[in-house]
């Protein structure tokens, strides 16, 4: 009976020992999952910006329809050299609580710099007018703002 006590004995803690191994290995693998996944949305928040209160009629435009969208107002702002072979792609988002503004446009830009040169030209949102966005007078753009702070972890394209 003692040797047999001995053996649960010694078994246990080999086990206890393999235990402690998973745990490490496992320890590790989170913090690496972490720093992925902080990397990945550092990288994606280079990549996007968010159009807010942009109209153009339909909220259902195909995403080639919103690029072309993105591409007329980054022309109004004087962006030069952006086509759509920057834009991987564009697209509205719901907003979260019911408004009587239009959905916010989503950008992604393949390229950074081209984000870069959209994001220094911003400023410049507040003198646009409608007219220079190829909508009719009557549509009202002093609400049209660009952001630049969508990540993975708060929206998804």
């Amino acid at each position: 009976m003692a040797t047999a006590t001995k053996a649960l004995r010694k078994e246990n803690e080999a086990l206890k020992e393999e235990i402690q191994q998973i745990m490490t290995k496992l320890q590790h693998l989170e913090q690496k999952f972490e720093s992925i996944n902080a990397r990945v949305n550092q990288i994606s928040m280079r990549c996007n910006d968010i159009a807010k209160c942009v109209d153009a009629g339909a909220e259902r435009e195909s995403p080639e329809t919103m690029a072309n969208l993105c591409l007329q107002l980054f022309a109004a702002l004087g962006v030069k050299d952006i086509s759509l072979q920057d834009i991987d792609i564009a697209h509205r988002m719901p907003a979260r609580r019911a408004s009587s503004h239009p959905n916010s446009i989503i950008c992604k830009f393949v390229r950074r710099l081209a984000k870069n040169k959209v994001m220094e030209a911003r400023k410049e949102v507040s003198k646009l007018q409608a007219v220079q966005l190829g909508f009719s007078s009557g549509i009202p753009v002093k609400h049209v703002n660009i952001y630049d702070h969508l990540t993975p972890r708060l929206h998804t394209l």
